[in-house]
């Protein structure tokens, strides 16, 4: 089967959850069928990076689009009804170009990968549509609303919400099948009238790839992993280092918090906490993984599931979130995790894990059986590999 897999990013190299989502998917299904990618350029890099997919895919192709033509596209949009998400992409080419591949290439099925594809994979007949939402994006804009934000975020945050939640639920209806990553993203799109065609996929994680450490490191090193230029992350760390590590530093002055990934812009680079460090992007992880007694998400805006709790599950790291984290996760606090609801209990969480061994090595045993067991990437793929060849079944 020839599949068109349209996607707004470079799925690699995995720097973050989206590309990380987008590759592992794409990857499975060019195990079985003719994957031809095509997706949005930005920069040379991205070019370079789109060749090494090759090895993966049939066919792979990029359109570029400027940051003009994008702040264009949404200056265009804004008194319109379509959410400034999917219109900031707008673009000619691509829409030839997704035509032309159809027709070229003989695409049986065109998968959009995230909302701000679907306008093109709507070029596809009907009957060979597949949307992945990854997550409710109405959902996200709507937990970010609750925070402090000054009055032309809100302003913003408030117009996008409304077109979001008429788009997300119309947009269903126009494909075959729908694609989210939790039953939480999923209820949302329910409760604004979505079709009952979407079916949870969830994110997984390599857990062959990631060993565990035999035995965690007794000294109280702790771990964060994300994409500091992600506006949630970035929130959720300054949150933690400002109001929750200095109760921590209290008790334990010889902790130490690194943080690996992507560093804030350099305008947003203010950050001298004791004890903190920027590791950066870094070639492997498990290095990190190995060197932390737990590991962290203090996120307060949070989706789907969070790529960097299940790669500390499989990694045999014992782990602190917040609620919507763990909620997100469907996991039992105490079992699979400890959670943190206020700064004070946050920061008491992260004291039990290190220096309770007994109940950091229970914790991590669990997470490690759960995510090998539902997260384990063959897990999402087979039935995104059922999902497929249902909608076969229904063309022929």
């Amino acid at each position: 089967m020839n599949i068109l897999f349209l996607s707004p990013i470079v799925p690699y190299p995995l720097v973050d959850g989206d590309r990380q989502r987008a590759y592992h998917l794409l990857r499975h299904l060019a195990r079985g069928h003719r994957v031809h990618l095509l997706c949005f350029l930005r920069s040379p890099e991205e070019r370079k990076n789109l060749q090494l997919l090759k090895k993966v895919c049939a066919v792979v192709e990029g359109v570029e689009i400027t940051r003009g033509e994008i702040i264009c596209n949404c200056l265009k949009a804004w008194p319109g009804r379509q959410p400034l998400n999917v219109a900031a992409f707008q673009s000619k080419k691509m829409r030839g170009r997704v035509r032309q591949a159809i027709k070229q290439y003989s695409i049986d099925v065109s998968h959009a990968y995230r909302l701000r594809m679907a306008p093109y994979a709507l070029e596809a007949h009907p009957g060979r549509r597949v949307l992945d939402y990854t997550d409710s994006l109405a959902r996200y804009f709507q937990t970010r609303a609750k925070v402090k934000n000054p009055w032309w975020k809100q302003r913003y945050l408030k117009r996008e919400i409304q077109r979001l939640e008429e788009y997300e639920a119309w947009v269903s209806k126009q494909f075959d099948t729908c694609l989210i990553s939790s039953e939480r993203d999923r209820e949302a799109l329910y409760q604004l009238g979505a079709a009952g065609n979407i079916e949870v996929i969830t994110n997984g994680v390599d857990t062959k790839a990631l060993t565990p450490r035999a035995k965690l490191v007794p000294t109280p090193e702790l771990l964060f992993v994300g994409n500091m230029r992600y506006v949630p992350n970035q929130e959720g760390l300054r949150k933690f280092c400002e109001e929750i590590w200095p109760r921590i530093r209290a008790e334990m002055p010889q902790a130490h918090l690194t943080i690996v990934g992507q560093k804030p812009a350099a305008r947003d680079r203010a950050w001298q906490y004791a004890g903190v460090k920027f590791a950066g992007v870094v070639p492997r992880l498990e290095p990190f993984f190995h060197q932390a007694r737990a590991a962290i998400c203090p996120l307060d805006i949070a989706t789907g599931r969070q790529f960097k709790v299940l790669e500390y599950f499989a990694a045999g790291i014992p782990a602190v979130v917040t609620p919507i984290v763990a909620e997100n996760l469907q996991v039992e606090g105490e079992k699979h995790l400890l959670v943190g609801s206020t700064p004070t209990e946050f920061a008491q969480q992260v004291i039990r894990l290190c220096r309770d061994d007994g109940l950091a090595e229970r914790l991590r045993q669990a997470a490690r059986n759960l995510a090998r067991k539902e997260y384990d990437w063959s897990v999402p793929a087979g039935r995104m590999d059922k999902l497929y060849q249902r909608l076969i079944s229904s063309v022929l």
